[in-house]
């Protein structure tokens, strides 16, 4: 939990600072994640990245 701590403590100085909303930085960070396992698993459409504010989830749906 610490560093879930450590991002949104970090997203709220960005913030401050830039004046970027903490909305439009963890929807950058969700794309990314995105964008990452697209990348590692050559498809993108089974994976789906939430973060609420305290946790940080993945999922990747795969068909057996």
């Amino acid at each position: 939990m610490a560093k879930n701590n450590e991002l949104l403590e970090a997203l709220n100085i960005l913030e401050q600072e830039k004046n970027i909303s903490k909305e439009t930085l963890l929807e950058a960070i969700e794309n990314s994640l995105i964008t990452a396992c697209k990348n590692h698993f050559g498809k993108s459409e089974n994976v789906k990245v939430n973060i609420d504010h305290v946790n940080i989830m993945y999922f990747r749906r795969k068909k057996l």
